[in-house]
């Protein structure tokens, strides 16, 4: 019998939900305009390596599941497709002792 650690999944999803929503407060009070050209390159960075933390976890949390990897492509549509992939049937048998 292996033990299998449910939680690791949640990780990415926890991280990358907890950044993104700060960070589009901040992106709309900012004015790009006046930005110096660093910062306009450095920004977009950010937020789309937390956009991948976000895909990834939802892809993870999709295969944990017993689904396939193709149903974290929800993550498209963020806090509804994330809702999509945790309502789906676990498909995982459970192990008996």
């Amino acid at each position: 019998m292996s033990n299998v650690n449910y939680t690791n999944h949640r990780a990415p999803l926890i991280i990358s939900t907890l950044l993104l929503v700060p960070l589009n407060l901040i992106s709309k009070s900012m004015n790009f305009t006046h930005m110096s050209g660093g910062a306009t390159i450095v920004f977009p960075i950010i937020i789309f390596s937390i956009l991948a933390l976000f895909f990834y976890g939802c892809v993870r949390l999709a295969k944990n599941k017993g689904r396939s990897g193709w149903w974290g492509i929800l993550g498209i549509f963020f806090l509804l497709g994330l809702l999509i992939i945790a309502l789906l049937k676990n498909k995982r048998k459970e192990e008996t002792q």
